[in-house]
């Protein structure tokens, strides 16, 4: 029986295959450079839009603790029988303008989560209360438009109101990190406020109001 002996392979073929897998490692190489490149890209783009979602919560955030205490001041003048009848017409008008202002803000920091979710049902409830509130303010100018007499029902809802929008000014407060500017070190300040507490003081203000 006679027995084949391997064919050797012809010249130059060993340089082809070594040639071939140089070829291969270096497009492979080439395409792990490749995606690497495109994950830092896609990670430093999350990473921007994390923080720039960060910066504008923390300026809504800001402008809602500055505002809730006037909006509970303005309501002050407002019922005040003493104050002159223009000024607490004005304060009445002011008062619905900040409320919308804010149930603006609300809204705002909702949409910024997935439909449904905790923070997207606190936050957009507390808008729609807040835009209740706004209702009673200028239901307030209306009366101060002609014979400026208050019941005693709308006064006890103002302050009712009043007070509860005072509570969710000190849970928005709770988001926030003492010493630390939001806009130059961004952080999670909506991390930091109980949405129970909020969602809960969204459902007793839409009581009082509605």
């Amino acid at each position: 029986m006679t027995q084949t002996l391997p064919t050797a392979p012809p010249p130059g073929a060993k340089s082809k295959q070594r040639m071939l897998w140089y070829i291969v490692i270096a497009v492979a190489v080439a395409a792990i450079l490749a995606f690497s490149a495109m994950a830092a890209f896609f990670y430093a783009q999350a990473t921007d839009y994390k923080d720039s979602k960060y910066r504008t919560q923390f300026e809504i955030l800001n402008e809602m603790v500055t505002f809730i205490p006037l909006v509970n001041a303005t309501a002050d003048i407002m019922l005040d029988a003493d104050e002159d009848n223009g000024i607490r017409r004005a304060a009445a008008l002011s008062g619905a303008r900040m409320m919308e202002m804010l149930a603006g803000d609300a809204f705002a920091l909702g949409v910024m989560y997935d439909n449904g979710s905790d923070r997207n049902t606190a936050f957009l409830a507390l808008g729609s209360a807040f835009s209740s509130v706004a209702a009673v303010f200028y239901e307030g100018y209306e009366v101060l438009s002609s014979p400026p007499v208050f019941t005693t029902e709308y006064i006890y809802t103002v302050d009712s109101a009043t007070g509860v929008m005072t509570q969710v000014l000190g849970y928005l407060q709770q988001g926030f990190v003492a010493g630390v500017n939001g806009i130059e070190d961004p952080y999670h300040v909506v991390g930091g406020i109980p949405l129970d507490s909020i969602a809960a003081s969204a459902a007793t203000l839409a009581s009082i109001v509605l």
